[in-house]
């Protein structure tokens, strides 16, 4: 995945990291499926997210998290709208 598509992901995504990244670091939080996920649900802080996504950019395996994390919640959210209405009748 090239640089372009990863910033392309990070600001087309739902925004929702030590548990995220710290600031100019290279390494891959202590549990990235976990951060990808709370980055897609945008539960992380302004300044975890802007870390996360300057890790991410540069980072193949965090991206490939991220890209099927939002591709799994994009699959999910249609299911959860027809529980929400259904329930509401």
């Amino acid at each position: 995945m090239d640089h372009q598509t990863r910033r392309s992901i990070a600001h087309a995504a739902h925004r929702p990291y030590y548990y995220v990244v710290f600031p100019d670091s290279n390494e891959c939080p202590a549990n990235p499926k976990a951060v990808a996920e709370d980055y897609m649900m945008r539960r992380l802080s302004k300044e975890q997210e802007a870390a996360f996504e300057d890790h991410f950019i540069d980072c193949n395996r965090c991206a490939t998290l991220v890209r099927r994390t939002a591709e799994y919640v994009e699959a999910v959210r249609p299911a959860a709208k027809n529980v929400r209405s259904e329930s509401d009748s």
